[in-house]
């Protein structure tokens, strides 16, 4: 049955553009864009990462890191995406549908990191938006949305940055016309993890009622 393996492989992903945003898979040529990045936002993203190897934004170990989005592709297993804004082509940051499970159950999850000029403005909302229409029809996912929210003491108050958090959340909520539940703040928590599913039924419904997508 057809849809049961990967409309792409051998073949890459489109690039997907969207507002604001356009995303297409890592490649090589992308080493100094993403080694800047994730330098200058590794504190902003160090509470959602696993502690960093030695030689993680070496251009050796970039290599490899894109051999395996090759190769995760080819085996239907996930499809990575870099995100770029669209007015001057600035890498903000990735986004990753995985945990891809065909059968019964279409299901895949999308992950993402966002560097940390650009958070809270809203690209990473305007990403989402931009796959979720090749999340659909082309892989016929549900979709397990994780989204990671960061709390940094350091510079605002505990409860200022919740709340902006918040804010990021309900705009992502009235795009995709579906709750989203945010987790209560607890004291001296640093790290909040938000989670959605949305089915492809109540996407297409969004897209009808509210055409955000046209």
């Amino acid at each position: 049955m057809v849809f049961l393996r990967s409309p792409f492989s051998p073949e890459l992903p489109p690039a997907l553009a969207g507002w604001r945003v356009s995303l297409r898979v890592p490649q090589v040529g992308d080493y100094d864009a993403w080694a800047a990045l994730r330098i200058e936002s590794r504190a902003f993203l160090a509470p959602w990462e696993p502690s960093w190897p030695p030689d993680d934004v070496t251009r050796g170990a970039f290599r490899s890191r894109i051999k395996r989005y090759l190769h995760d592709i080819e085996d239907d297993a996930a499809y990575p995406f870099f995100i770029f804004r669209t007015e001057d082509q600035a890498l903000l940051g990735a986004l990753t549908i995985s945990n891809v499970r065909r059968g019964v159950a279409q299901m895949a999850s999308i992950g993402y990191w966002i560097g940390r000029n650009y958070a809270r403005q809203g690209y990473m909302t305007a990403a989402v938006n931009t796959v979720l229409p090749f999340a659909f029809d082309h892989l016929r996912h549900q979709i397990h949305i994780i989204s990671n929210l960061l709390v940094d003491e350091s510079k605002l108050p505990l409860e200022q940055q919740y709340r902006e958090a918040s804010e990021e959340i309900r705009r992502l909520e009235r795009l995709l016309r579906t709750p989203i539940e945010m987790p209560p703040l607890s004291s001296g928590k640093e790290a909040t993890t938000v989670r959605s599913n949305i089915e492809k039924s109540e996407y297409l419904k969004a897209v009808e009622v509210a055409g955000f997508l046209t």
